[in-house]
């Protein structure tokens, strides 16, 4: 959910304000906003084994507020450049944020 709302925000489907809400629940909650294992490329070959499976689309559906989402439909609306930025910002926000923001098998 933390990654989903990151690349909402970023592609301007979502205000930063609404996703810094969406986050700090998670937090709040003690859910992890990130894992370290999850890379763009593990993120490129979901998405691309999805197109393959949904009929050449993505069909990604992206929260703009609560109660409210869009759904992209192409690949190319989801570039590796804005999936790396979200991932590594969720990365600094979940070390700045301490253990329960990170993900960690061994807890």
């Amino acid at each position: 959910m933390a990654l989903t709302v990151t690349l909402t925000e970023s592609l301007g489907f979502m205000r930063t304000d609404e996703r810094n809400r969406f986050i700090a629940a998670l937090v709040q909650a003690g859910l992890p906003i990130c894992a370290p294992e999850l890379t763009v490329e593990l993120c490129e070959a979901a998405l691309d084994e999805v197109v393959y499976h949904r009929g050449g689309s993505i069909n990604f559906p992206m929260p703009v507020e609560i109660s409210r989402c869009v759904f992209l439909e192409k690949r190319d609306s989801l570039p590796s450049s804005v999936v790396g930025a979200a991932l590594q910002r969720l990365l600094r926000e979940a070390s700045r944020q301490g253990c329960g923001a990170l993900f960690d098998e061994r807890s």
